[in-house]
This record gives structure tokens, sequence and C-alpha cells, in this order.
């Protein structure tokens, strides 16, 4: 096993840092031509995004290597992302199942809990421009008694949603959102029975079915909403 205290990696406008590392490396899979980690970990990883508006605007190559890197169970307790001044998006529990090979990452198993949901997905992401995603997905939310399924595509910094969710009652959500752009665009449509769900804390919670558009940055949106039919 190769264990690590912490290390930092800095490539143009993105840092990675990662703390608690311990690796367990099959190293006969190095003679087929593959990096395969038979167990991997980290108490935290911190990923910084800061572009640079003075850049060249050149697209980000995908990352191909001499050989592909597959990770049988990685497992990092806390994950940060922060893009630009923005407040950091945490996840927690973080599992991962993957494989890179030719400048793409295909996961069997992608699983972590965001604000206090728990979040899974296997798919496929491409570590170059455009960013291509696709991913299908799984939810639940505990506290509000809500499962649901869903697709994801396009890629990051355009992606549409596509999803069906249990409150029981059944709600469809159909999205999209372009998130790196200089002023960020979300549209969501929901059409659903009316519901009421009271939480533990006694406030009631009620969804009828609702087309809503919105744009702007997510901690200022502005927008409608009006009823469907």
């Amino acid at each position: 096993t190769i264990r690590a205290d912490a290390g930092t990696v800095t490539r143009d406008t993105v840092m990675v840092r990662l703390e608690g590392v311990a690796l367990g490396v099959a190293w006969p899979a190095l003679a087929g031509g593959e990096l395969r980690l038979r167990s991997a970990g980290a108490t935290r990883l911190d990923v910084r995004v800061t572009p640079d508006p003075d850049a060249p605007d050149e697209p980000v190559a995908p990352l191909l290597l001499p050989i592909a890197v597959v990770a049988d169970d990685l497992r990092i307790a806390r994950v940060a992302v922060q893009v630009r001044d923005e407040p950091e998006n945490v996840f927690e529990d973080l599992r991962l199942t993957a494989r890179l090979a030719g400048g793409d990452i295909g996961f069997s198993d992608l699983g972590a809990r965001y604000a206090g949901s728990g979040l899974s997905a296997a798919g496929r992401f491409g570590t170059g421009e455009p960013f291509p995603l696709a991913a299908d997905l799984t939810l639940a939310a505990p506290e509000l008694a809500v499962t649901g399924t869903g697709r994801l595509s396009g890629s990051l910094g355009e992606r549409s949603l596509a999803a069906t969710l249990a409150v029981p009652e059944p709600v469809r959500v159909d999205g999209s959102a372009r998130l790196l752009d200089a002023r960020p665009a979300l549209a969501l449509r929901v059409a659903a029975p009316r519901v009421s769900r009271s939480l533990a804390d006694g406030t009631t919670v009620v969804l009828a079915g609702h087309a809503a558009e919105a744009t702007g940055r997510d901690d200022a949106l502005a927008g409608a909403l009006a009823p469907t039919n």
C-alpha cells in the first residue's frame, strides 16, 4: 500500500489537493498496459478552478495516457469543488468504480452524499472540451421521502436532465443548464399532481404541476412560475 499525507497538483487554472491518500496497486496488471488500483482512498479532495479572463481561449485537450487507469474501489470522505469565488459544492462519502482510457472516464458506480441526499450514477465523462457527459442517475432524499431516477446528458458547460421522482406520487422533471457561461442560465419544467409532504420540523411542502424558467447566478435567480396542464 502506498500512503501520502498530502499532495497538490496545479495545471493551468485548476488546483487539486489530496489529503490522507492510500493506494493499493495491482502491479502485475502493468504488464498488460493497465494501472489497476484495487483500493484507493483519501480523507479529503479539494478542487479549485480559477479561469483567467485574459488567457487565450484554447480548448482543453483530453487526458491521453499511455496506459489505462482502473479504480476498482475509490473512496473519498469529503470532496469540495469551487469555481471562481462561488460557494463550494461539498460531497461526502464518495465512492467510485471507473476506468480511464482514450481520454474518457467510464464509471459503473459513482455515489456520494450531497446536501443530505444520496446520489448515485453510472455513465461516461470526456476529459477534453467540451467535456461530454452522459449518466444514469438515482436520488434518495430521506427527509423529504423522495426517490428518483433520471438521465443527465450534454457537456460540462451545457447539460440537460430528464428525471422521474417519487414523492411517492410520480413527478416528471425536465431541464437544461448552461453553468460555465459568464451569466449561467437554468430552465426547468415540472409536471406533477398536487402533492403535500410534512417535514420533521413541521413545515409542509406543497407541489403542483408548474413550469419555471430562471436566469442568473445560482444565488440570485430571476424568473417566472406558472401552472401547467
